[in-house]
């Protein structure tokens, strides 16, 4: 079980830029979080947060989505042939990765069906 310190100093980790700027505010030394960095239940809280802060920044990005495909569209009427090119290249560059996603994603739904019918029927 970590102690209140060390989930502090968890946290710390999350919000700081440096793991010398996480050791300060959690008044440790950097040797001291080195070693609870080696601690398997630690890394592993560590890890949780970051997992989280990235699900986080996910859901931003995808509310921002509609955003950006508008202003894609609206640069898209640009007086600037330039800016017009670079945002028509823009969209068509990931509808096609779009498309390919989603075929890989069907074939490989398929193989996962065949090896379901295969091994595990």
């Amino acid at each position: 079980m970590l102690t209140t310190k060390q989930m502090n100093t968890v946290v710390y980790l999350l919000e700081e830029k440096s793991i010398q700027a996480a050791a300060r505010r959690a008044r440790i030394s950097k040797v001291t979080l080195y070693a609870w960095l080696k601690d398997p239940e630690f890394k592993e809280k560590l890890k949780a947060g970051q997992d989280e802060l990235f699900r986080a920044a996910i859901v931003r990005l995808k509310a921002a989505t509609g955003q950006a495909v508008d202003k894609l569209i609206e640069t898209m009427k640009s007086k600037d042939e330039n800016q017009r090119r670079i945002a028509a290249k823009t969209i068509l560059d990931f509808s096609f990765r779009v498309i390919e996603y989603q075929d890989l994603e069907e074939r490989i739904s398929k193989i996962e069906d065949l090896i379901e019918d295969r091994f595990i029927s």
